[in-house]
């Protein structure tokens, strides 16, 4: 999921990622100094401000747990208490009571002070690179408004940064040692930050007035990626007060959160909603009664999902709000897995490599790709999207030939592996190699997953920032 980490970057804790991170915006400013563009991709494609992005979000989601987390597991034993019913109820309200108390306390203490810090710099930095994949996504998607406001310039000036490691350094041991939750919407899922620009489009064209205050609550894990990239979609699009905020349904908000979200409230703003694609709608149901505990009319509660599926796929507990959906079919997954898009993608994965081991000819091109079979979209399902294809290859030799014959029906299957550069399943021109020696030489057949076909970012151009989101309660 994490580019730049030791190992398969599933697991990184907060000393990796914040090393990656400095990595990655190393390689952005290089790239910016070269003007930008394709200069700012690294010699493997990826993009470094995704990978910034990606690495902020994950710090983000760190921090805010750390601040978020239950003392003894207090609160946990309040719920299962007042599930147990009966004279448990009474030991629920004390172990509620203790509770607040030790948050209370630990919350005033010179590990949460650092920590929150440490915390609201990485915010500034994140809200800054989270407008420069926004720009990125704009300039590309010809379904999303063109951006309205002027670039920002460099992601982060020196002293930004060096202050930023000031504070990383200086959070404690036990947050250091923490492990980054891989978000569903980006590692198991194919949403993409496209996706994002689209669901504002649709937001916009409902809640058109963009004066009125706008709070984006973002459910972690993934709403750590999802809501500062919704808020800047937000402020290009023109809205004026956008503000962000994460929780994570059933932990205690701290207090400078609550009162954010009561200042909110009282403001008349909208609470934009962002999580995963609903499955029964719990933890998003949990999140809109703790906004509407806060003040918030139910009318001014508005989820913006992604529904595997039509809008029938909206869980019942969520049909009480207003709701902005970006259907199944309307993913932008599908745009990557269009065939002329596969065509580059192939022959970025297969130019060079041998038709098989004993042949001396190799890949020299993609000559046309097209889909196995109608429709070549599998059904949607809480998983990775894929397609089979037929690819007519070039080679060295001259011959021009097709992936699979009648006598052997496999297809290249082409498959989604989520945002980010380190996905590791079977990826390119070993899976394609291993399968190539099972064939004749003429023909081959494949299973290989493309990370660009699901989402990655590597084609990405670099572009500077701008925008003005900001994240509450963190003055």
């Amino acid at each position: 999921m994490w580019p730049g980490v030791p190992g398969d970057g599933l697991l990184a804790s907060f000393d990796e990622l914040a090393a990656a991170l400095g990595e990655a915006l190393e390689a952005a400013a290089d790239g910016s100094s070269r003007g930008g563009g394709a200069a700012a991709h690294t010699a493997g494609g990826a993009d470094p401000v995704l990978d910034a992005f990606l690495m902020a979000a994950a710090l983000s989601q760190i921090l805010d747990d750390f601040l978020q987390r239950d003392v003894l597991e207090l609160g946990r034993i309040a719920r299962h208490l007042v599930a147990s019913g009966g004279p448990w109820k009474v030991g629920a309200a004390a172990a509620r009571a203790t509770a607040r108390i030790a948050f209370g306390l630990r919350a005033s203490g010179a590990d949460a002070r650092r920590a929150r810090a440490a915390r609201d710099d990485v915010w500034s930095l994140l809200e800054r690179i989270a407008d420069d994949v926004a720009a990125s996504v704009l300039e590309g998607d010809a379904l999303v408004p063109a951006p309205r406001m002027p670039r920002r310039g460099d992601l982060a000036s020196p002293d930004v940064v060096a202050r930023l490691w000031q504070r990383l350094g200086g959070v404690p041991k036990v947050l250091r040692r923490e492990i980054g939750r891989p978000p569903g919407c980006y590692g198991h899922f194919d949403q993409h930050p496209a996706d994002c620009g689209r669901l504002v489009e649709r937001f916009a064209a409902r809640w058109p007035d963009r004066d009125r205050p706008l709070l984006v609550v973002g459910l972690r894990t993934s709403g750590s990626y999802l809501a500062p990239l919704c808020a800047a979609f937000l402020s290009r699009a023109g809205y004026r007060d956008v503000d962000v905020m994460t929780v994570r349904p059933g932990y205690r908000l701290p207090g400078t959160d609550a009162k954010a979200l009561r200042r909110a409230a009282a403001s008349d703003a909208l609470a934009l909603v962002i999580d995963d694609p609903p499955r029964t709608g719990a933890q998003l149901a949990q999140a809109a009664d703790l906004l509407h505990r806060s003040g918030f009319p139910v009318a001014s509660i508005v989820l913006i999902l992604q529904l595997f599926g039509g809008p029938e796929a909206v869980p019942e507990p969520l049909r009480q709000y207003p709701s902005v959906v970006l259907e199944w079919a309307q993913w932008s997954v599908h745009d990557r897995l269009a065939p002329a898009a596969l065509r580059a993608t192939l022959e970025e994965l297969l130019r060079g490599t041998r038709c098989h081991e004993d042949s001396l000819a190799h890949v020299i091109g993609v000559a046309a790709v097209e889909a196995a079979e109608s429709p070549a979209l599998l059904a949607p399902a809480r998983r990775h999207v894929a397609a089979s294809y037929v690819a007519t290859l070039e080679r060295s030799d001259g011959a021009c030939v097709p992936t699979r014959r009648p006598s052997r029906p496999a297809s290249p299957t082409m498959s989604g592996v989520g945002v980010g550069r380190s996905r590791p399943r079977r990826t390119s021109r070993r899976a394609w190699s291993a399968a190539t020696r099972r064939g004749n030489g003429s023909q081959s057949s494949s299973q290989t997953r493309s990370a660009r076909a699901g989402g990655s970012c590597g084609r990405w151009r670099r572009s500077p920032v701008g925008g003005s989101s900001r994240r509450v309660g963190r003055r």
